[in-house]
């Protein structure tokens, strides 16, 4: 039976069809075999999210289920190039805290971002609530008018505002420049930018991924 959403409208949709309207994703910890130990490169950016990862954990080790609002509604801005691991950033902080990952695509999202559509979102992430969201090539939005930008990022801020015990992700690209309610004071907590892999990290780059391929090792 289909899970219902409150309707914000005449029509109401259910949850299963806001999931598959924005196909979007979820992907729970036992399904999940990414970790930061396998990330190559900033390992400033690592550290820092092992660091929160363990605080994390540390304060709902003895099932304590319920934390305060000012303990947690971390959210966090990932800025750079395309492949330069955000998304596996995201997918490895919460393997490493043990919760479910909701992956949301931004080109499914620009085609309905009607506040109907943000609160069947929010029902979804309510619904296996505390887990961890992303919002994946935000910088998609550049396609939209300023106007329908503006609708977009007051939805997305309303959205991260109400999710008090999950974690809340966003990737930009490196070459763009993020909406500035994202730096104000009700906006994101952390703004984090990835650097391009040195050689050395090119070639342990390299190295893992023909490794599972025949190859000549000159």
């Amino acid at each position: 039976m289909a899970q219902s959403v409150r309707s914000f409208g005449k029509s109401a949709l259910t949850i299963d069809e806001v999931r598959e309207q924005l196909e979007l994703r979820i992907v729970e910890p036992q399904d999940n075999d990414n970790y930061f130990a396998n990330i190559i490169g900033n390992r400033d950016i690592i550290t820092y999210f092992s660091q929160v990862a363990s605080d994390y954990n540390n304060d709902t080790k003895d099932g304590q289920a319920e934390l305060s609002e000012s303990d947690y509604h971390p959210s966090f801005i990932l800025i750079g190039a395309e492949g330069i691991g955000k998304t596996l950033t995201a997918f490895s902080f919460a393997k490493e805290v043990n919760l479910p990952i909701l992956i949301i695509n931004t080109e499914n999202l620009f085609v309905d971002f009607s506040r109907k559509m943000f609160q069947g979102i929010k029902s979804v992430i309510e619904s296996i609530a505390p887990c961890v969201v992303l919002v994946k090539d935000l910088n998609n939005a550049s396609q939209l008018t300023e106007e329908n930008q503006g609708r977009l990022y007051t939805e997305l801020k309303r959205l991260k505002n109400t999710q008090q015990d999950s974690f809340f992700f966003v990737s930009f690209s490196a070459t763009t420049a993020y909406p500035s309610f994202f730096v104000s004071e009700d906006g994101f907590d952390t703004s984090l930018s990835y650097n391009p892999p040195d050689p050395k990290e090119r070639e342990e780059l390299i190295k893992r991924f023909i490794a599972k391929y025949p190859h000549d090792p000159k």
